[in-house]
């Protein structure tokens, strides 16, 4: 039923054809596509072994085929990450922001024992109970050779409660078993599927700026960077960028899977598909669309390239 799998976008560079499908690797090192026999409606010759031809039920899966391997293959990334050694910043405090409720109270160099009498050793356990916190903190703290007992309201910020402090650069690198890899692999997919979708929609809403965004110049460059960093720091971007990648491709905007399967929605509701005029029209609005986005985000990597380079 497959008449196209290209790897990579534009010019083929080499290919070949092995029954009715063509195998096909191009020029960019960057996307790719299935082109599926009868995925057009002007094309489709109504043969039984064409992809409109196929149940709605079995049209959702090979649709959704694609983001599901993305999003498991970054889990399995993660797993990787665990199991190899994962970088952790430790619970030392590297700065203290001015103004943020921390201020006089902590000091660069404190290492926090624990929170509310739960103990701590990294930073992003840390931060997750922090962020999470609804009213003062008890923190106790080991500042030289002396321990010490503080308490801190946090102040409030889109959601989250905040001390204002920031990590040092001591870091320790851990190995976890396959179990407790798989389980953390688990959670970091899962918080970041929430984080990008809570970040689309802070977008949408305008409580954050589109100059928050990165696009494909900005991956290139930090790419750059990320790789000079070391093996494991890259496979943790790629990771990220994959997983973030399947979700807003599951996005229910025409063009992209998550419209194809809001159309599969509504022929299910409707007994019937749209008509093919009315879909050409969602689709050419949904090209359009995804063109300005891609033209602001463009807009907003070259403004950021300054910011970029002053990156240690």
């Amino acid at each position: 039923m497959t008449n196209i799998l290209r790897i990579y976008e534009c010019k083929e560079i080499f290919g070949w054809t092995k029954g009715e499908t063509r195998y096909s690797f191009s020029l960019l090192p960057f996307g790719g596509y299935v082109k599926m026999a009868g995925d057009d409606p002007a094309e489709s010759k109504n043969r039984p072994d064409e992809f409109l031809s196929q149940p709605i039920k079995k049209r959702f899966w090979i649709i959704s085929a694609g983001p599901i391997f993305n999003y498991l293959f970054g889990f399995f990334l993660f797993f990787f990450i665990f199991m190899m050694g994962s970088p952790r910043f430790t619970s030392q405090v590297g700065e203290v922001k001015p103004g943020f409720p921390a201020e006089n109270v902590l000091q660069r160099g404190d290492h926090i024992i624990s929170i509310n009498g739960k103990e701590v050793s990294y930073w992003d356990e840390m931060a997750r109970i922090i962020h999470r916190s609804k009213g003062s903190l008890n923190l106790i703290v080991q500042r030289g050779n002396e321990k010490l007992e503080v308490t801190i309201l946090p102040r409030r910020d889109k959601g989250r409660s905040l001390l204002g402090i920031l990590p040092g650069g001591e870091v320790l690198k851990v190995r976890y078993n396959p179990f407790v890899s798989f389980y953390l692999a688990g959670e970091r997919t899962l918080e970041l599927t929430i984080l990008t979708y809570a970040g689309l929609w802070k977008l949408v809403t305008k409580q954050v700026s589109w100059r928050a965004v990165t696009g494909p110049v900005g991956i290139i460059y930090l790419s750059g960077r990320i790789v000079k960093m070391g093996f494991l720091p890259l496979i943790q971007f790629m990771a990220t960028l994959t997983v973030s990648l399947a979700l807003f491709n599951l996005l229910p905007l025409p063009v992209l899977d998550g419209g194809h399967l809001f159309f599969l929605g509504l022929e299910k509701l409707r007994k019937k598909p749209l008509s093919e005029r009315t879909q050409e029209i969602v689709q050419d609005i949904g090209v359009v669309f995804l063109i300005a986005l891609f033209i602001v985000v463009l807009w907003s990597d070259f403004s950021k390239i300054s910011l970029w380079r002053g990156i240690p």
